[in-house]
This record gives C-alpha cells, sequence and structure tokens, in this order.
C-alpha cells in the first residue's frame, strides 16, 4: 500500500509505504490517500519525484513527522496532560492496528530521546536531514542478541548517513531511553562501514498480536516470513 499526505508547508503530497507514518499523519489531522501498489497515479508521482529530487530540494517527510511529535509532546509535558494526544489510539484495536502503534510510540521515543540533548526543533532537523532509509519489517529475523522473552517482533530500521554533526553516543542514550519506557523493546545502533551509514535498529514484541491465547497449535505456527529489501527466499530444490 502506497500513501500520499498533504501537508500545509508544500504544495505537493509526501509518498511513503510506512504505515505507521501515514497513521500518525491520519491521527494529527492530515489528509491520507491511500492508494495500492499498482496504481498507475502512483506509478507517475514516483517518476515525479526522482524528476525533482535531483533538482530542487524540500523538507523532507520524516523530518516535518519529527516535528509533530517534539511539538506535541512539548505541549503535553507543558500542560501536564497524562493520556499523551499525539497518540491516537482505540480500545478495540485490531492486531494489524496494535502492532502499527507499538512501532509508531518506539520510533516516537527514540526521537524524543534524540531531542533531549539541545535545541529540540533545530537537532531534530539536524539528523532527520541525515536519515537515508526508514524500513519497518513485520515479523522480523531476531538477532543473536535478543531478549529470548520475546518471540516475534517488528523491526523499525532508521538508517542515517555518517556525518560530523551526527553523534552515535546521542543515538545510543536515545534508544536506551526509547527501551526503557515500555517493555517488549530491544535495539542496537551499529556503524556500517561498507556504507559509511550508523543504523538503528528497534525491534518490538508483537507476540500477542500474533499468537492468540490458549490458541491451537496450528494457531501458534511460525509466520510467514517477510524479506527486508534486497533479501530473497531461498531456492527451492526438488527432492
Amino acid at each position: 500500500m502506497y500513501y500520499l499526505i498533504h501537508t500545509s508547508s508544500c504544495t505537493r503530497p509526501f509518498l511513503t509505504v510506512i504505515a505507521f507514518i501515514a497513521r500518525d499523519f491520519r491521527g494529527w489531522g492530515y489528509r491520507v490517500d491511500c492508494h495500492p501498489r499498482e496504481s498507475k497515479y502512483i506509478a507517475e508521482i514516483r517518476i515525479r519525484e526522482r524528476a525533482m529530487n535531483g533538482t530542487k530540494w524540500r523538507v523532507e517527510l520524516m523530518e516535518i513527522w519529527a516535528r509533530e511529535v517534539i511539538s506535541r509532546t512539548t505541549q503535553e509535558r507543558e500542560s501536564g496532560d497524562q493520556v499523551p494526544t499525539m497518540r491516537p489510539t482505540g480500545e478495540e484495536l485490531s492486531h494489524e492496528e496494535r502492532r502499527i502503534e507499538r512501532a509508531s510510540n518506539f520510533v516516537q521515543d527514540f526521537v524524543d530521546g534524540i531531542a533531549a540533548f539541545g535545541d529540540l526543533l533545530g537537532l531534530i532537523s539536524k539528523y532527520m536531514r541525515l536519515l537515508h532509509a526508514v524500513v519497518h519489517t513485520s515479523n522480523a529475523t531476531l538477532p543473536p542478541w535478543s531478549n529470548p522473552d520475546i518471540l516475534i517482533a517488528d523491526k523499525v530500521t532508521l538508517e542515517f548517513h555518517f556525518h560530523e554533526a551526527l553523534r552515535k553516543e546521542h543515538l545510543v542514550h536515545a534508544m536506551s531511553k526509547a527501551i526503557s519506557k515500555n517493555i517488549g523493546r530491544m535495539g542496537r545502533v551499529e556503524r556500517v562501514m561498507m556504507k559509511g551509514s550508523i543504523k538503528v535498529a528497534l525491534f518490538v514484541d508483537v507476540s500477542d498480536c500474533v499468537i492468540p491465547q490458549g490458541g491451537s497449535d496450528e494457531e501458534m505456527r511460525d509466520p510467514v516470513p517477510v524479506y527486508e529489501r534486497g533479501e530473497r527466499p531461498p531456492p527451492y530444490l526438488q527432492g
């Protein structure tokens, strides 16, 4: 699914495939249009985006998203709200909606942790402009260092261009702070020397969204694997 997000700061809509980003903007009152992957309209939008990226700069969607997060978090702290109004939620969320909400909350807490190191919006703009890629993976492969209590997790990968303005210790501190805010979270910050980037991997437990309580063996079987970009299933060998 593709999402077109309309903002007041740009005349052209932003295109994304990240479900939790679209969910947050919709909850904040932005217009969000959904289109299937085979949409001819989306194909045309993608062609225009590629042509524009090399000739015209504009604020990226993740920077707008992060600034919204920080602005709303600051307002809530100043007003003393007990329930975060920045995170629209409902009592009867579907399993898929709960998974998306958890991913969103984890990344929001991570961004909030980054902003703690100085000028809130200025620091967020600096880091978000170095953000190269965001990948949201359902049923992610668990790393060797994972918490043994977490059986199934969704993963959000944030990859930043390496730059002297980017402080790895800030990312580590922000991640640790976000992990401490809720159970079922884990993550790691690592430098990718081959690509000259720093990758932040955030894992959130979704076992209860996939495995029904008291379910049968058939219901509790391993989930269908979801492959990240560049990965593919192993070749089929006929016996």
